[in-house]
C-alpha cells in the first residue's frame, strides 16, 4: 500500500524532491535524443559507464565495440574530453524510455 497520511504530519512540502521529478520528466524529452544512432552516441558521451567508473578512464574503440573492459592505456580514446565524475551525476537525470520514468518517479 502506498502511504497516504502520516501520524506525525510535516509542515513543510518536499519542494526538492518535486524539483528533481521536473528535471527527470523534462530531460528525457527535450535534452536526451530519441533516435537509435543519436541516443546510443550520446549515451557513451554522457552516461555512466561501468567500465568507466571502475577505470577513470573513457572508453577506448575498442571496449565499445567488444564491451568488454580492457586495461590498455595504447588504445585510442572515443571522446578524451569526457568527464567521469559529471556522467556520474548526468546519469541520475537518463532514463531509457517512458515506462522507465514512470516507475522511477
Amino acid at each position: 500500500m502506498f502511504p497516504i497520511r502520516d501520524v506525525n504530519p510535516t509542515g513543510i512540502r518536499p519542494v526538492l524532491a518535486w524539483l528533481i521529478i521536473a528535471v527527470n520528466v523534462a530531460v528525457f524529452p527535450f535534452i536526451q535524443p530519441q533516435s537509435d544512432p543519436a541516443s546510443e552516441e550520446f549515451a557513451f558521451r554522457n552516461a555512466a559507464i561501468a567500465c568507466e567508473v571502475a577505470t577513470g578512464e573513457p572508453l577506448s574503440l575498442q571496449e565499445i565495440r567488444t564491451g568488454v573492459c580492457v586495461d590498455d592505456p595504447g588504445s585510442s580514446v572515443v571522446f578524451p574530453e569526457k568527464n567521469i565524475l559529471a556522467s556520474v551525476f548526468y546519469s541520475m537525470f537518463l532514463q531509457v524510455g517512458f515506462v522507465h520514468i514512470l516507475f522511477n518517479m
